[in-house]
């Protein structure tokens, strides 16, 4: 079963739900420009609409919140794997991070 856990944003929780290995490296490839580096919009859009399970959300939520989607990005990132631990977990910063391995 995949992985699922929780992210908060801006005070609201969500339910994540880990879409596998394989469709991360398609995504980061999907969106690559031919300079090497991510597209961020449709990058974005993707990593959100496929990996926040409950309630949906999706980049327009944000409108004018960019600190809030940035936010959002990192948090599924870390969900993911992306991001390596670089010191104290997020629930040591005051953070919400779960996740349930099934």
């Amino acid at each position: 079963m995949a992985k699922k856990g929780t992210i908060t944003v801006n005070g609201k929780e969500y339910t994540v739900q880990h879409p596998g290995a394989m469709w991360y490296l398609e995504l980061t490839d999907r969106h690559r420009g031919s300079n090497g580096f991510p597209k961020q919009a449709p990058y974005a859009r993707e990593l959100i609409e496929e990996v926040v399970k409950q309630p949906k959300l999706t980049v327009e939520d944000f409108q004018e919140d960019i600190p809030g989607l940035q936010e959002a990005i990192r948090k599924i990132e870390r969900f993911l794997g992306e991001q390596p631990d670089q010191g104290a977990a997020e629930s040591d910063r005051g953070e919400s991070l779960e996740t349930d391995s099934e």
